[in-house]
């Protein structure tokens, strides 16, 4: 534990001394809980996001899912400053998961569309599991992406490993892009996830998109996980992210069935620096979030 707190005291160090850079890429997609959760969540076992961001995580459970969300994202009060008028983002995402057969996976339809273009990504993934406490597992995205970074379709992978060490303490590790057919999308993510107790976990992620100047584009994220009912949770989460140029806080809400689960989240950011072609410094981002799930 004593490393994992030293990691994340180097990571805020690192960030608050290194410049910046202006994003041109298109924003990954989230689910309304990963939202929530301001993002974070490689060591947390989950169904939709199998197909988003820890592919590995579906190992741990049997269940399948049909998942609908929708999100927009706004400016929440304009600077007096702006002159040009700001797009708001829209997101659709469509995740369809199964644990049935002897190789669990997803498959997740995401499109989004903001300021710097559009995307439509199909996402397979697929993961095995390694012993009782090991997952290791893959997402395939296949994109249509016409945005000022890149004007064409493309592959590119996302590995994931995820590790059970008992029912309190939970590791995870991701690797998006690593063969960097988009270099600007390339990053690497580790996780932690630990249960305090019956009614509280707390999870923390971090990582960065340059292997070689770690803090140019690192980024943290953590949050907390309250049990406030028998069947609906609370959440707060943080996050720092050079790689985007956005800091911020969420909040979200989620009531879970044993056939139907609703979730909420409500995400404040702004940016870092004042380097934003999108965004002036004076200015947050409201994105709202709501995600269905039906298990059958």
């Amino acid at each position: 534990m004593k490393q994992i707190l030293k990691l994340l005291f180097l990571t805020n160090l690192a960030m608050y001394s290194t410049i910046c850079f202006s994003y041109t890429g298109l924003v990954d997609a989230q689910t309304t809980r990963l939202s929530s959760n301001a993002g974070a969540g490689v060591a947390t076992i989950l169904l939709n996001e199998s197909a988003l961001l820890n592919p590995a995580s579906i190992v741990f459970l049997k269940e399948n899912a049909f998942y609908f969300q929708q999100s927009t994202e706004k400016i929440e009060e304009k600077a007096s400053s702006r002159t040009t008028k700001f797009q708001e983002i829209e997101e659709n995402l469509y995740i369809l998961s199964d644990t049935t057969s002897g190789m669990n996976g997803a498959f997740a339809y995401q499109y989004r569309k903001e300021e710097n273009g559009s995307r439509v990504r199909y996402s397979t993934s697929l993961s095995k599991p390694y012993g009782r406490s090991t997952g290791l597992g893959v997402i395939v995205n296949y994109s249509n992406e016409n945005s000022t970074l890149i004007n064409d379709s493309y592959f590119h992978f996302v590995l994931g490993l995820m590790t059970v060490t008992n029912e309190d303490l939970i590791f995870g590790l991701t690797i998006v892009d690593p063969s960097q057919e988009v270099a600007e999308y390339f990053k690497y993510t580790a996780g932690v996830q630990y249960t305090l107790n019956s009614l509280v976990n707390i999870v923390f992620d971090i990582g960065s998109g340059d292997v070689e100047n770690y803090g140019d584009e690192a980024f943290i994220r953590w949050s907390v996980q309250l049990q406030a009912f028998m069947n609906t949770f609370l959440r707060y989460g943080t996050f720092h992210d050079q790689m985007l140029n956005r800091k911020g806080t969420a909040l979200g809400l989620s009531w879970n069935g044993p056939r139907f689960s609703f979730d909420y989240s409500h995400k404040l950011s702004s940016i870092i620096y004042d380097s934003d072609d999108n965004v002036l410094k004076d200015e947050e981002l409201l994105e709202t979030s709501f995600g269905i799930t039906v298990k059958f």
